[in-house]
């Protein structure tokens, strides 16, 4: 499959919840589908556990996986 480092810059403290799709249609936003005609959504993937963010430390190893 598709697979790579990513990096994300300029996040305040906290905890956050991280989401990730994969763009079928490279279009650079998600789809959710439509009924008619049906059109199905992009695959999407939502991390359960919550991501604690401290000022200047790195957060390393995060896998994301995206269902096909």
């Amino acid at each position: 499959g598709v697979g790579g480092e990513f990096r994300v810059e300029g996040l305040p403290a906290g905890r956050f919840v991280l989401a990730a799709y994969r763009d079928r249609n490279n279009n650079g936003v998600f789809d959710a589908g439509a009924p008619l005609p049906f059109v199905g959504a992009e695959r999407r993937s939502l991390l359960t556990d919550t991501l604690r963010v401290r000022p200047r430390w790195p957060l390393e190893g995060l896998t994301i996986r995206v269902p096909r």
